[in-house]
C-alpha cells in the first residue's frame, strides 16, 4: 500500500523497529509528555461572551464591543420580580405593586448593608433616577425654546398676542364656575399656566428613561409593566462581565440575598449579562467533561461488542487521549480560551483520532500469522499504513484549516485546535501504538481468532453482496443522487437555510434567556433595541453627529412603520450650530412687551395680579435662554449611564463617544421585518462617519450574512486543497475521482437532509460541510490505495477483495466510532453544537455507505455472477 521511496521506507521501518525494541522508554516519555500537557491544559479559561461567536471585523461587532467595555449599562444583573399568576383580588394573600416595591427596597437595603455584596454591586435601580426630573426642571424647562422647532416657536408666539392671551384668560375665568372639587383642580392648573403654554413646551421634553432604557414602560414609582404585576430591578456589578468567576459569584450572591428578603413569595427570575455569562461558564466545562466521558463509554461498549476484548479500547485510545491532551496544552500556551465550540472538540478528536489506531490494529490483526513474530508484523503494518494514514490525516486537517480561515473567533480557534489535535493523534498513534502492542501480554491480533474471523466474515459478506448486486447499487445510487440534487436545487431558499436566533448558541435550559423573553413580553420597550454607536473627534462634533442621526431617523420614522424614533444625546441637547440663529428668533419677541400685555389683561380679569409673579419670572426666563452644552448633561449620572461612557467626565475632559437608541414597535423576531428595519436604518446613516448600527439583533443579522458569505469560501478552500493533495498522492485523475466518491455521496445526502428535515445552518454547524470534505474522503483514500497496491503487486481479484474486505472492516469501525463520538454532541447543552453533531453523523454514515456500496464494487471490478477467489 505504500507509495514512499524504498530508502524512506527502510528508514521508517528501522525507526518503528527501534520503538518496538524500547517500548518502556517510549511509554515513559509519553507519560512525561502527558503530565506537562495536563499542567498546561489546567490553565485554560472558559469564555462565554458572545463576542467569541461573532465576526470581530464587522463594524457592528466592533461597536458592540465598545459598548460592552465602555458603557455602564452593559454590565448588569436584572431581576424580574412578579406577582404570582394564581393570586387575584379575591385571595386572602392578594399581592399588589406595594409588595413589589417593598421587595425592591429590602433587597437594596441588604445589598447596601452587606460588606460582601456592596463590594461587588455598584448600584441597585428599580425606579427612574431623580436626575431625570432634575435635569428637566433645571435645564430643559428654562431653555425650552431652544429645543422647539421654528414652527412651534411661531405658534407659541401667536399664543402670546393680546387677542390670544385674552381668549385664554376667559377660558380660565370660566373654570371658576365649575362647582366642587373638579373646579378646584382646574383652577390650580390654570393658575400655574394661565396662558396654556404647557402644550407647546411638552414638545421639548425628551422621551422618558425608564427601566434602564429609554421609552420602556414604567412609572416614577418603579420600572413596572403596564399591568403593574412585574417589576424590573437592575444591579450593576463592579467587575466586567468578561470576568466569568465574578459573574458566577455575583449572580449567586444576589440570588441568595433576593431569596432571603422575598417575604411575600413573589416569583423571582434572573437575567442580564452577568446571569447569562454565569450560566454559560458553568455549561462549558460541563459539556467538555460530558462529551469526553460519553465518547469513551460509547466506544468501550462498541469495542466490547465487536472485539469482545476489554483491553482493545484502552490500547487504541491511549495514543489518542495523549494527543488530545497535548493539543489542548499547546492551545493554552498559545493564549487561547475555551469557547462552547472548543470545549467539545475533545469528543470530535477522539472519534477522528482513534480511526488511525483502528486501521493499524485491524490490519495488524489481518496480517499476523499465528506463529509470526510480533515485532516484524508491527513494523510491516505501520510501515505500509503510514502513507495512507498521513494522506487521510492531511485531508481531515485541511477541513479544520479551512475553518480556521473564518472571521468568527470561535470557529477560527476551533479549526486551529482541531488541526493540532489530529496531527498529534496521528503522531502518537504511529509512535506509541507499536510500544503498546509490543508490551501487550496477549496480542490483540491473536487473542480471539474465532472472533476476528467472525467480524471479518460479516464485512466480507456485505462486500460480496455489494459486488454481486453491483449494477443495482450503482444505478440506484446514481438515481438517488440526481433526485437529491434536484430536490436541493428546486427547494433551495437561502433565507430559510440559516438560523437567525442567536440564543441557540447559548446553553439550554437557560433561565436567564427564558427570563429575557419574558421581559420582552411584559416590557415591549425593554426588548433588545437597535443601538447606534457614535464616535467623533471632539465633543462638539459628537453632539452634531447625534443631531444628524436623530434628524435622519425621525425622517425615516415618518416613512417606515417599524421605526418609531430615536433617543440619544440630541434628545437632551439643542443643536449648537443653530443656537445663535434660534436666539435671534427668540429675541425678536419682546418679552417685556409680552409681560406688559399680560399684566393689562390680568387687570381686567377676576384674578389677583400678585398671584402670578412666579409666572412672570417664568416668561422672562423662557425668552432669555442660555446655551445648553455637553457639560450640563455630564453632571447627571442618572442620565449619562444610558448615553455616555461610564468614565467619569468633568468640564476639562468631555466624552467623544455616545449611544443612541432606535425604538421599534416590537421585538424584531420575524426575519423579514428585522432585515427590512436594519437595512433601512443602516441606509439612513450610511454616509455618516462615526455612526454605526449595532446591538444583539444587528449582530444576529450580520452573523447570518457572514455564514452565507463564508460557507462557500470555506467549502471551496477545503475542496480545492483536498483535490490538490489527492492529485499529488495519486497522480491520476481517475484515482482522485474514485477517492472522492464517498465524500461526494455523503455531501449530497447531507445537503438533502438539510432541506428535507429543515435543519437550520448556524455559526457552529456550518463547519460540518468543510469538515465532511476532509473526513468523508478518508474512506475513499484507503480503498483506492488498497486497490492500487493490489494492482501494483499483480494480485488476483480474490486477494484484492480480501484486502478490500480488511479495509472495509476498518472503515466500518472508524465510521461507527466517528458517528458515536459525534453523537455525544447531542448531549451537550448548546443547541447549535447539538445540530453540528447531527449533521456530521449524517455525513459520516452517508460517506461510509458510499464507500461500501458504490466505491468498493467499482474498485473490485466484479460482475454480478462472479465470486471472489479464496484468500491465500
Amino acid at each position: 500500500m505504500t507509495n514512499i521511496p524504498q530508502d524512506q521506507q527502510a528508514r521508517l521501518s528501522r525507526f518503528i523497529l527501534f520503538l518496538t525494541q524500547h517500548p518502556r522508554s517510549v511509554l515513559l516519555v509519553a507519560v512525561a509528555l502527558c503530565a506537562l500537557a495536563a499542567a498546561s491544559t489546567s490553565t485554560l479559561q472558559p469564555v462565554a461572551s458572545i463576542d467569541a461567536m461573532i465576526a470581530r471585523d464587522k463594524p457592528a461587532a466592533q461597536a458592540l464591543a465598545h459598548l460592552t467595555q465602555d458603557f455602564a449599562a452593559a454590565d448588569e444583573l436584572i431581576i424580574l420580580a412578579s406577582i404570582p399568576e394564581h393570586f387575584n383580588s379575591g385571595d386572602d394573600n392578594y399581592h399588589d405593586t406595594d409588595d413589589l416595591v417593598s421587595f425592591a427596597r429590602r433587597l437594596s437595603e441588604v445589598v447596601t448593608a452587606s460588606s460582601e455584596l456592596s463590594s461587588m454591586c455598584e448600584q441597585v435601580r428599580w425606579k427612574p433616577s431623580p436626575d431625570i426630573r432634575t435635569f428637566v426642571e433645571n435645564i430643559i424647562m428654562p431653555n425650552a425654546l431652544l429645543y422647539l422647532s421654528d414652527e412651534t416657536i411661531s405658534l407659541l408666539a401667536e399664543r402670546l398676542t393680546p387677542e390670544a392671551m385674552q381668549q385664554q384668560m376667559q377660558k380660565t375665568a370660566e373654570m371658576l364656575a365649575v362647582p366642587g372639587g373638579a373646579g378646584t383642580v382646574l383652577l390650580r392648573t390654570a393658575i400655574k399656566d394661565p396662558l396654556g403654554l404647557r402644550d407647546f413646551l411638552v414638545a421639548a421634553m425628551p422621551r422618558p428613561i425608564m427601566a434602564g432604557r429609554p421609552e420602556s414602560p414604567g412609572s416614577e414609582q418603579g420600572f413596572f409593566s403596564s399591568d403593574g404585576k412585574h417589576l424590573l430591578i437592575r444591579l450593576r456589578g463592579k467587575s466586567p462581565v468578561s470576568d466569568l468567576t465574578f459573574s458566577g459569584t455575583f449572580t449567586h450572591a444576589i440570588r441568595d440575598a433576593a431569596d432571603s428578603v422575598n417575604e411575600d413569595n413573589l416569583d423571582i427570575a434572573f437575567t442580564g449579562a452577568y446571569a447569562i455569562a454565569a450560566t454559560a461558564h458553568q455549561s462549558i466545562r460541563g459539556d467538555m467533561i460530558r462529551s469526553i466521558v460519553l465518547s469513551i463509554l460509547f466506544l468501550q461498549i462498541l469495542y466490547l461488542v465487536v472485539y469482545r476484548n476489554i483491553w482493545m479500547l484502552p490500547a487504541a485510545l491511549a495514543p489518542v487521549a495523549i494527543g488530545i491532551l497535548f493539543s489542548f496544552g499547546m492551545f493554552s500556551i498559545l493564549g487561547m480560551n475555551l469557547s462552547p465550540m472548543t470545549a467539545v472538540i475533545g469528543a470530535i478528536l477522539a472519534g477522528l483520532g482513534i480511526d488511525y489506531c483502528i486501521h493499524i490494529i485491524s490490519h495488524y490483526q489481518a496480517s499476523r500469522a499465528p506463529n509470526a513474530a510480533r515485532t516484524s508484523t508491527i513494523v510491516q503494518t505501520i510501515t505500509e499504513l503510514t502513507p495512507a494514514l498521513t494522506a487521510t490525516c492531511v485531508t481531515s486537517v485541511v477541513g479544520f484549516v479551512a475553518i480556521s480561515q473564518s472571521s468568527v473567533p470561535a470557529l477560527r480557534e476551533f479549526g486551529i485546535l482541531g488541526a493540532m489535535g489530529l496531527i498529534a493523534c496521528l503522531l502518537l498513534s504511529v509512535l506509541l501504538l507499536p510500544a503498546i502492542l509490543t508490551l501487550s501480554p496477549t496480542p490483540c491480533a491473536t487473542q480471539n481468532t474465532a472472533t476476528n474471523q467472525h467480524k471479518h466474515s460479516i464485512t466480507k459478506r456485505l462486500l460480496d453482496h455489494a459486488m454481486n448486486h453491483r449494477r443495482f447499487f450503482l444505478t440506484f445510487s446514481g438515481m438517488a443522487s440526481v433526485a437529491a440534487i434536484s430536490i436541493s436545487c428546486f427547494a433551495y431558499d437561502a433565507r430559510d437555510l440559516f438560523e437567525n436566533d442567536l440564543t441557540i448558541m447559548h446553553p439550554r435550559p437557560n433561565e436567564a434567556m427564558a427570563t429575557q423573553r419574558q421581559i420582552e413580553k411584559f416590557f415591549p420597550g425593554a426588548a433588545d433595541p437597535l443601538l447606534i454607536y457614535l464616535e467623533a473627534p471632539t465633543p462638539h462634533d459628537l453632539v452634531l453627529l447625534s443631531h444628524e442621526v436623530e434628524k435622519r431617523l425621525h425622517d425615516l420614522a415618518s416613512q417606515n412603520e417599524n421605526v418609531l424614533g430615536v433617543f440619544g444625546l440630541a434628545s437632551l441637547l439643542p443643536n449648537p450650530n443653530i443656537y445663535h440663529q434660534k436666539l435671534e428668533m427668540i429675541e425678536a419677541h419682546n418679552v417685556d412687551k409680552i409681560i406688559r400685555q399680560f399684566d393689562a389683561i390680568l387687570h381686567d380679569s377676576p384674578f389677583n395680579p400678585d398671584a402670578f409673579e412666579d409666572y412672570r419670572l417664568f416668561l422672562r426666563k423662557l425668552f432669555s435662554p442660555e446655551q445648553v452644552r455637553l457639560q450640563h448633561v455630564t453632571k447627571y449620572a442618572g442620565i449619562t449611564d444610558f448615553i455616555l461612557p461610564k468614565k467619569k467626565h468633568d468640564h476639562k475632559e468631555l466624552p467623544t463617544q455616545a449611544v443612541s437608541t432606535v425604538f421599534t414597535p416590537k421585538a424584531l423576531g420575524e426575519r423579514s421585518t428585522r432585515n427590512e428595519t436594519i437595512q433601512a436604518v443602516r441606509s439612513a446613516i450610511a454616509d455618516l462617519k462615526g455612526a454605526t448600527l449595532t446591538g444583539i439583533t444587528v449582530i444576529g443579522f450580520d452573523t447570518e450574512n457572514t455564514i452565507r458569505s463564508e460557507l462557500g469560501r470555506l467549502f471551496g478552500i477545503a475542496a480545492s486543497v483536498v483535490i490538490a493533495w489527492l492529485m499529488l498522492q495519486f497522480r491520476s485523475v481517475k484515482a482522485v475521482i474514485l477517492a472522492l466518491l464517498p465524500a461526494t455521496f455523503g455531501m449530497i445526502v447531507l445537503l438533502t437532509s438539510i432541506q428535507v428535515f429543515e435543519i437550520k445552518l448556524n455559526t457552529f454547524n456550518l463547519i460540518a460541510l468543510p469538515l465532511l470534505v476532509g473526513i468523508g474522503v478518508d474512506d475513499g483514500i484507503f480503498l483506492t490505495m488498497v486497490s492500487r497496491h493490489a494492482k501494483k503487486l499483480r494480485q488476483s481479484r480474490g486477494d484484492m477483495v480480501d484486502a478490500l474486505s480488511t479495509s472495509c472492516h476498518a472503515i466500518g469501525m472508524t465510521s461507527l466510532t466517528t458517528m458515536l463520538t459525534f453523537g455525544t454532541l447531542a448531549f451537550t447543552s448548546t443547541p447549535a453544537i447539538q445540530s453540528l453533531g447531527l449533521l456530521l453523523s449524517i455525513g459520516v454514515v452517508a460517506s461510509w455507505v458510499g464507500a461500501m456500496w458504490i466505491l468498493t464494487p467499482l474498485l473490485a471490478g466484479a460482475k454480478g455472477h462472479e465470486q471472489p477467489s479464496k484468500p491465500n
